[in-house]
């Protein structure tokens, strides 16, 4: 699952590394996804969902940056502002349809990988997510240890939700620090237990 697949690079990666890959992607801006459907024509195991996730079944406003990756549920914080300046400034607030991924996949299906990038509201995504998440193999998640949208969690709160679910993170890679020497964000993947096993079996 690739959840806000922007202009398709981790799905470039899932079906350069993985052989013959079926890939769902999400994506709330409907221009983006329609040049996903373009890209991907050929490939009938790539689908595109011209949707949000979220935690709920229901239409929400989105806000589209000048920076398209930047778009974001939420709103930028004065943190953000600071850093980043006009580039990540809201163009254009547009209506989208939500779902959660519990209304989409059968609770019992095994999903080998769940990508998600949504700018501040990856856990959003994971509540609505609760019953599929026992058979998601790993997740790989931005992460924030700093406020760039307001109300994103941090990622000690990612990491303790994630853990009450019986994932176990592995690493945290892609890290962005601010020339003033602050932490931002970066991504970080997530092992599921339950197919991975402890931390001592690794090696």
């Amino acid at each position: 699952i690739d959840g806000g697949a922007n202009f398709g690079e981790t799905t470039d990666e899932f079906l350069l590394k993985y052989n013959n890959p079926t890939i769902h992607c999400f994506e709330a801006n409907k221009n983006l996804a329609d040049d996903l459907v373009s890209r991907f024509k050929e490939r009938k195991s790539v689908h595109v969902i011209a949707k949000a996730l979220g935690n709920q079944n229901t239409k929400v406003n989105f806000n589209i940056s000048k920076n398209l990756p930047s778009s974001s549920f939420l709103e930028r914080t004065k943190l953000h502002k600071e850093y980043h300046g006009d580039v990540t400034e809201t163009k254009e607030v547009i209506s989208v349809d939500m779902v959660t991924l519990d209304s989409v996949f059968q609770k019992q299906e095994v999903i080998d990988l769940l990508k998600l990038d949504v700018e501040g509201y990856e856990m959003e995504v994971l509540k609505g997510a609760k019953n599929i998440l026992p058979n998601v193999k790993i997740i790989m998640t931005e992460v924030w240890f700093a406020g760039g949208y307001t109300d994103a969690p941090y990622f000690s709160d990612m990491d303790l939700f994630l853990r009450e679910n019986n994932f176990m993170l592995l690493n945290i890679y892609n890290p962005y620090t601010h020339k003033d020497m602050q932490l931002t964000a970066g991504d970080a993947v997530f092992l599921n237990k339950k197919f991975f096993g402890d931390r001592k079996h690794f090696g």
